[in-house]
């Protein structure tokens, strides 16, 4: 009787450890289908450290195609539908945009109380505009946090600034300081209307692609696209897209794709984007990439330039993550967002080269993540170049999918046509503004 008792009290102690181990597990919604393989990755990185098995789902089936008639109100519902799932514990890699409105119909659980405490997570040692945006997305709380994020460089070519004898930049500038550089090497170059230096370069654009370098660039002066069904409404729009327009006709680049002319070292300054980085510092092979091998050149690398009425606004971009409100495992989901907060995953980004959650560097960063940074590359001030800035840039929801489409179908015609002067910059402002407000009109009819 007693060997009974025995063999059913180990049973009962299997079964209930059998039972608690199947329960440490959580259900997280990929926003993309196509992004599997990545999050996978972090699943199991997660559960080795933890113990906890992240289950993944999708959202969005990015690999079939999609009617585009009200593809915004699709995907828009899809995330609700997937949040009221009791299931559902996490979401990730949702664009910001589209929180406003799961916030506002009480979808996504306030992370204010479980980010403070014990299990809390090292706010100090997050970057202050990441956080930033999800307070002004939240209206003061947090509903969404951002692992990582994306940001943009000046680099400049230490080479032309010598040979020049233009004085080099000692810290950021802002976009003013930028043009006077440019006209600087403008002027000291000596055949300026047939030259084989360029003062700037905006990014890897080009002429085809200035619109969106544009839109990217201008992210921290926090305008909406669009107002009342109008695009550019804030003043403040006109101004800066006569400047950038005349700044790249003036100093850019033409002619040639903007990375060869950089690459070659024929561009003094470029917008660049991080991925970058690993040519310049030859962390893999560049005539993959770029299809040929670049010059051997000095260069220094700064944050993207600021706006003088915003300077403490940083030039980034967030990738995210949320906790549902209807999960009934929020605890056990909130250490999902804790580590991809911390500092194992950061090392982990930093050492592997890999980030699911996509964006260049992680949000958390510390003396030891910014010495793994300076080792990696060389000669930059991690802290103040990677990290610039103590504000987010939070731009309100304001175009559908289809709207933002024919938005760029309208800036990738007009752009080109007002760089290489076919039509005046206002002229071409102003048709820009009313064809779209025209298309506007037969969308909806």
């Amino acid at each position: 009787m007693r060997v009974y008792y025995i063999f059913l009290a180990l049973f009962t102690t299997f079964f209930l450890v059998s039972c608690s181990r199947q329960e440490e597990h959580v259900k997280m919604a990929i926003f993309l289908k196509s992004d599997w393989d990545k999050y996978e990755v972090f699943a199991k990185e997660f559960e080795k450290a933890k113990g906890i098995k992240i289950q993944l789902d999708y959202i969005w089936d990015d690999t079939i195609k999609h009617d585009y008639k009200h593809l915004w109100s699709k995907i828009h519902s899809a995330i609700e539908k997937k949040l009221k799932d009791q299931e559902i514990d996490l979401i990730a890699g949702v664009p910001t945009s589209y929180f406003e409105k799961l916030i506002k119909k009480n979808l996504l659980a306030e992370l204010d109380t479980f980010m403070v405490g014990q299990s809390g997570i090292d706010v100090k040692n997050l970057y202050s505009p990441v956080l930033d945006i999800a307070k002004k997305a939240g209206n003061g709380h947090y509903y969404f946090l951002s692992p990582t994020f994306s940001t943009k460089l000046l680099v400049v070519n230490l080479d032309i600034f010598k040979t020049l004898k233009v004085p080099i930049p000692e810290e950021t500038v802002s976009w003013e300081e930028l043009e006077y550089i440019a006209e600087k090497i403008n002027r000291k170059n000596l055949n300026p209307h047939n030259r084989k230096i360029y003062a700037i370069s905006f990014g890897p654009g080009g002429e085809e692609g200035l619109f969106m370098d544009f839109q990217l660039l201008t992210t921290p002066l926090e305008l909406p696209l669009q107002e009342k069904e109008e695009i550019y409404n804030h003043p403040s729009w006109g101004k800066w897209f006569k400047w950038f327009i005349t700044m790249h006709q003036k100093y850019g680049v033409r002619n040639m794709a903007e990375d060869r002319a950089f690459f070659t070292g024929k561009v003094a300054m470029r917008i660049t984007y991080p991925h970058e980085l690993q040519w310049l510092y030859k962390k893999a092979r560049a005539d993959l990439g770029l299809g040929f091998n670049p010059a051997k050149f000095e260069f220094r690398i700064y944050p993207a330039p600021y706006y003088s009425n915003k300077p403490e606004v940083a030039s980034i971009e967030v990738h995210n993550i949320a906790l549902s409100n209807q999960s009934e495992k929020k605890n056990l989901a909130w250490e999902v967002i804790r580590y991809a907060m911390g500092k194992d995953y950061a090392l982990s980004i930093i050492y592997n080269g890999g980030n699911t959650f996509g964006g260049n560097f992680p949000a958390y960063y510390d003396s030891d993540t910014i010495r793994a940074y300076e080792n990696l590359y060389p000669g930059i001030d991690v802290k103040n170049v990677f990290y610039y800035g103590k504000q987010g840039p939070y731009i309100k929801e304001s175009m559908t999918l289809e709207q933002l489409s024919i938005f760029h179908e309208l800036e990738r015609e007009y752009f080109p046509i007002i760089l290489n002067k076919n039509i005046s910059v206002e002229d071409g402002y102003k048709e820009l503004k009313r064809e779209y407000k025209q298309r506007i009109k037969e969308l909806k009819r």
